[in-house]
């Protein structure tokens, strides 16, 4: 039984840990990009515009970093996002990028091809 804040707790939460730092190779190069393949810009590398107050909340908040983790793995999932997605997402048109990124995401998850 998990009962938080005991040792069992602490014990779990490291082994927890431990297996994903062994799984996530760390120490490994980052693995090529495919030929052909587009480069993708960066979801965190500033826009040369002023950062939208939503983007600000999610990228500069402790608690939000799931969010923002769920954000980027989505994004890298986008078959072919449109050159300007990142500059949209951290300005003024978050909620509708973040929108495309939800329904994505739900497509997917019901086994839709989004292409």
């Amino acid at each position: 039984m998990f009962v938080p804040g005991t040792k069992a707790d602490c014990r779990i939460i490291d082994a927890a840990l431990a297996e994903l730092t062994s799984e996530l190779r760390l120490e490994d190069d980052a693995e090529p990009l495919p030929t052909g393949a587009k480069k993708r810009k960066h979801l965190l590398q500033a826009a040369t515009k002023e950062l939208g107050g939503h983007f600000k909340l999610l990228t500069r908040t402790l608690t939000h970093y799931p969010a923002l983790m769920a954000v980027g793995e989505v994004y890298l999932a986008m078959p072919n996002p449109d050159d300007n997605f990142v500059s949209d997402l951290q300005t003024t048109n978050f909620d509708s990028r973040l929108f495309e990124l939800y329904l994505l995401a739900a497509f997917r998850e019901q086994g839709i091809s989004v292409s």
